[in-house]
């Protein structure tokens, strides 16, 4: 016969036993810092902002009935952000786009050092839409690119570009 002791004792260790089975189980994985990563000059970018006001890692919009795709990503702790533009005279659609620095261009901007980097002639790279889904708006790809500062001529590789991330129409 059980008392009224041991009742709360098998009662404390089922709620015990039940909340490690929940947590074990349910292991997920934090992924939301890789929407969008890449290597600028071979260290890791994971974009990451905590100003929860106005702050924003990674950012990304379809425009003018889909003409622009618009996507940045800001890391907080180094203050660089990595940006990409198609501006097509059709619809944005899957497939490959050549960042030249024209209408399809890329930059680094490198707000700790005060400069900034852009696609230009004989610096340019390449976008990859694998995805553009306008029901769910998401977007997933590929990127990499040279950019070149225009005042001291340095050079920015970024590569490894990828991201998975939902998009905003305007």
């Amino acid at each position: 016969m059980f008392t009224k002791t041991k009742m709360k004792n098998l009662k404390a260790f089922a709620l015990l036993l039940y909340a490690l089975l929940a947590f074990s189980s349910c292991k997920k994985e934090d992924r939301s810092n890789e929407r969008l990563l890449c290597k600028v000059n071979g260290k890791t970018c994971k974009p990451a902002d905590s100003d929860p006001k106005y702050g924003r890692d990674v950012s990304a919009h379809l425009i003018d009935e889909g003409k622009i795709f618009y996507l940045d990503a800001y890391q907080e702790g180094t203050r660089q952000t990595v940006s990409l533009s198609l501006l097509l005279d059709r619809e944005v659609s899957q497939g490959i786009y050549t960042l030249d620095g024209g209408k399809q261009t890329a930059e680094f901007l490198d707000a700790g050092k005060g400069l900034k980097f852009r696609t230009q002639t004989g610096y340019t790279g390449t976008l990859e839409i694998l995805k553009l889904d306008k029901a769910t708006n998401t977007a997933q790809g590929r990127f990499s690119f040279t950019a070149k500062e225009q005042s001291t001529a340095a050079t920015a590789e970024i590569t490894e570009g990828s991201f998975k991330l939902q998009y905003t129409n305007y």
